[in-house]
């Protein structure tokens, strides 16, 4: 009989009873010492133990991928919709109808910032695609600033601007420190060449830079004006705090532009040019130049073209307790979002480039003794002899005609080699004296040297002054010329008709030299405002002559310089 049978057997005996059989569980096996303290799933299989762990990291893994997948869709959408939706002024605006003196806290914009001068400021544009910082000064309206793209590319580079006129300078200038919101100052030296000038189109037709530039000089000038709402269509958006200073926010409706904006027009003395009192009449503007240009317009780090604009958009503004903009955003031309933020404890004063006008200028009459100066230029000029002529013509919108060579004023002869921008096809010799004018086309010395004193034989084209005037020959290279082929003479000038005719604009430095800067107005100048005139001389204390500046037909400065020094014989031009 098997042990268990007889188990049972004995328990009956003891106990009377027979034991009811039962399910029971199988007993877990005790796991060896090295198992102790570890989880029963620990003592399965190895092979069972690596599928659990395989199918926990695919679960773990397909849940992740899950939460990525929802996130980047949201962040897609959200991307999508603020490129989709142009925000001028966020959401559209909620709150309330300004209250009379919130209405005029706004109109007073234009006045707090005119008293106020110069501040400096950060923009973004289209959400941070590009980013500028810069300087504004609304006494004497001009802007210099840095724009540098979220990468390299056509946005890069730096602008000038001035009522009427913008100058870019194509490159990627990141060396400075940069500004709060990732923007780069302009460098504080200011490069000297390298600039395209241009008229300023801030009705939709120029580019993004326009309109912003536009933009900053309409928040200056008399209270009112141009750019804001009048009751009914300012809403107050509510308050809060911009690095600690309080502001409230008011927005503008679009406005209609009653009249051209700051800038649309021709600079102040960019009129037909006057004829000279002596020599050659100066070339009519309404004429092309005599320079072959047909290298395309470029390197204007200006971003996209827009169409035209015929109101102020709606702009909205956080205005401090003196009632001065601390930010304000808007759109440029075909919905560009912009934000543009003043930092008012910088105020720098940019001084714009020569072809702009250079420093400021405080005019006023010549006294009797800088009349005698300026007469007494002619003489002083002939006694010196002549030097090196250095030209310098902005050309709207390809670049800068640059010319070198000599000026002999006891001969009154001009030899230079004149370079067109973009290596043009215009390059050509030039010879000037009070008779006319020869050219010859061709190739050049290296850019900023004169031209060899033994010139090519043949292909030379000689025009007379006079069958200059009125063809297509006119330029404003010929009325630089043609003024200093008359800057020297055995005689002295006329004191008098200067005394009433001239001022004295400022003193500046020219080479290291001392300078004294005039403007003289030509007789259909009397309307012209003083330090807007046609003509500038420079002089130094001696009254020799140094620079000639004359507004081109586009508006900007052209210069004349005359490096006094010794001066060959200038070659006589062989056909």
């Amino acid at each position: 009989m098997p042990v268990s049978a007889l188990n049972a057997v004995a328990h009956i005996a003891q106990t009377g009873r027979r034991e009811r059989p039962s399910c029971h569980r199988p007993v877990r096996p005790t796991p060896s010492p090295r198992y102790r303290g570890r989880r029963w799933a620990d003592v399965r299989p190895p092979a069972v133990r690596a599928t659990h762990r395989a199918t926990r990291r695919r679960t773990a893994t397909l849940v992740a991928l899950v939460v990525l997948a929802a996130l980047a869709a949201a962040a897609l959408t959200d991307s999508l919709a603020s490129r989709a939706v142009p925000r001028p002024a966020d959401a559209p605006a909620s709150g309330r109808p300004a209250s009379a003196a919130q209405v005029s806290r706004l109109a007073g914009v234009r006045s707090a910032n005119l008293d106020a001068g110069q501040t400096a400021f950060t923009a973004t544009i289209n959400d941070g695609q590009v980013r500028l910082s810069g300087w504004i000064d609304w006494r004497r309206p001009s802007v210099y600033l840095n724009s540098v793209g979220r990468h390299p590319g056509p946005a890069d580079g730096l602008i000038q601007a001035v009522p009427g006129l913008i100058a870019t300078h194509a490159g990627r200038f990141t060396t400075t420190v940069p500004a709060g919101d990732g923007g780069y100052p302009p460098p504080a030296e200011v490069p000297t060449n390298g600039w395209k000038v241009r008229r300023l189109r801030p009705d939709g037709t120029g580019s993004a830079y326009d309109a912003l530039v536009a933009t900053l000089f309409r928040l200056a000038g008399p209270a009112g004006g141009t750019g804001t709402a009048g009751p009914g269509r300012v809403r107050f958006l509510g308050t809060e705090r911009i690095a600690g200073v309080p502001v409230e926010i008011l927005e503008s409706a679009p406005v209609p532009l009653a009249s051209p904006p700051p800038g649309a027009g021709a600079p102040s003395g960019a009129a037909t040019p006057s004829r000279t009192p002596a020599g050659p009449p100066p070339p009519s503007p309404s004429q092309s130049p005599s320079l072959a240009l047909s290298a395309p317009p470029g390197g204007d780090p200006a971003g996209a073209r827009s169409p035209a604009a015929p109101v102020v958009p709606a702009t909205r503004y956080w205005l401090d307790p003196h009632g001065r903009p601390v930010r304000l955003r808007t759109t440029l031309g075909a919905g560009l979002p912009v934000q543009v933020d003043f930092q008012r404890l910088d105020r720098a004063v940019p001084q714009p480039i020569v072809e702009l006008g250079g420093a400021p200028v405080r005019p006023h009459p010549v006294t009797t003794a800088q009349a005698g100066l300026l007469a007494a230029m002619r003489t002083a000029n002939r006694a010196a002899g002549g030097g090196t002529l250095l030209v310098s013509i902005p050309v709207d919108p390809d670049g800068t005609i640059t010319g070198t060579g000599w000026l002999d004023w006891r001969s009154n002869v001009a030899y230079l080699a004149v370079a067109c921008p973009d290596d043009s096809g215009g390059n050509l010799l030039l010879r000037a004296d009070r008779r006319g004018v020869a050219t010859r086309a061709g190739p050049l010395p290296p850019a900023g040297t004169a031209p060899t004193l033994g010139p090519p034989r043949g292909g030379w084209q000689a025009t007379t002054w006079a069958a200059r005037t009125g063809v297509a020959g006119d330029s404003d290279l010929d009325l630089l010329l043609t003024l200093a082929l008359h800057a020297a003479g055995r005689r002295a000038g006329d004191a008098g008709a200067l005394l009433r005719a001239a001022s004295f604009l400022r003193q500046d430095t020219l080479r290291g030299q001392p300078a004294l800067v005039f403007e003289v107005r030509a007789a259909d100048e009397t309307a012209v405002a003083p330090g807007a005139a046609r003509l500038r001389y420079w002089l130094d204390p001696t009254g020799l002559l140094l620079r000639i500046q004359a507004r081109t037909t586009g508006g900007a400065l052209a210069t004349l310089d005359v490096v006094a020094g010794p001066v060959p014989a200038l070659p006589r031009p062989v056909r």
